[in-house]
């Protein structure tokens, strides 16, 4: 792009109130009004970023480039809503185990297709349709960054791909958002902040799992027409999924994330690498399900291949 499509403040205010003004029109909630404006001026202008509000290129009077236009999306809807707005501009998050410790790593809401990259020096700006994977990791700080292992960075690229194959396909394909998949990707996403943020949530967090393994595995059998048996026993879920068309081995993921409901209770105890362990195999079945009921009808390209 020679010049970013807007020149001054009276063009942009005009856009934002054309594009909010078809959002009322539509009906929706003014809860993460930011976000649908944004993705709305992406669309309108065809640019291809990813959702990542940068301080090192605030809004400024009458200045609009590729690097600030979303800050000036922000503001306009914070000036507009105010705390209204209140969502997380992100598809969910997932954790991973850096020296030891449970880190939350970001799923950012993606329009077009960004690179994604991984360079350790996180302070490092990168264009706007190149996503700096390690920026994505929550409070992670410089020197940090330059101490992981490759072990660890593999890891947590392996990772965010599968969890960014579950929000894409739930989003390209339309998925209810009431549906047992899009339930299951929010159990995820509740069982990473549980397991980073207090050890006395690591059961909960462990049920998580387990919850997003069965609900993605019963969205299967249902999207195939076939009833399952109301229980917590993903074996038995996996034979019923397998029999209506799912394929792959699941034996190994069924383990890690098998549990029993006592779990929830403090029933059990669990350490923190066993839960991230059991999230990471929730998230792999959640992938695997979602892929083969949805990436060829809804024409969506995995992104196994998206690091170079």
């Amino acid at each position: 792009m020679d010049r970013f499509p807007i020149k001054d403040d009276t063009e942009f205010d005009s856009v934002m109130e054309e594009i909010d003004r078809q959002c009322q029109q539509r009906g929706e909630q003014i809860i993460g009004r930011e976000l649908r404006l944004w993705m709305e001026f992406c669309k309108k202008y065809q640019l291809v970023v990813a959702s990542k509000v940068s301080t090192a290129h605030p809004a400024q009077p009458n200045v609009y480039t590729i690097f600030n236009f979303e800050n000036h999306i922000m503001n306009w809807a914070r000036n507009r809503y105010g705390t209204r707005l209140g969502l997380d501009p992100s598809w969910g998050y997932f954790a991973t185990m850096i020296k030891g410790d449970a880190w939350l790593v970001r799923v950012p809401m993606i329009m077009g297709n960004v690179s994604l990259t991984v360079v350790t020096d996180i302070e490092l700006a990168q264009p706007p349709n190149i996503l700096n994977l390690l920026t994505m990791i929550k409070g992670l700080t410089p020197h940090a960054a330059h101490l992981l292992t490759e072990e660890e960075v593999q890891s947590i690229k392996q990772m965010f791909l599968v969890h960014f194959d579950i929000h894409n396909l739930l989003v390209r394909a339309n998925i209810a958002s009431d549906s047992l998949a899009a339930i299951a990707a929010l159990d995820l996403t509740s069982g990473a902040k549980r397991v980073v943020s207090d050890r006395r949530e690591l059961g909960a967090a462990r049920f998580d799992a387990l919850q997003a393994a069965e609900k993605f595995l019963k969205h299967f059998i249902q999207a195939k027409g076939h009833g399952f048996e109301r229980n917590h026993v993903l074996s038995e879920l996996s034979k019923t999924a397998t029999s209506s068309g799912l394929t792959g081995a699941y034996d190994s993921l069924i383990a890690d994330a098998q549990t029993s409901g006592g779990s929830r209770y403090g029933e059990k105890s669990h350490t923190v690498p066993e839960v991230v362990k059991a999230l990471d195999a929730a998230a792999v079945i959640g992938r695997n399900v979602m892929a083969q009921l949805y990436a060829s009808s809804a024409n969506v390209p995995l992104v196994s291949t998206a690091f170079p």
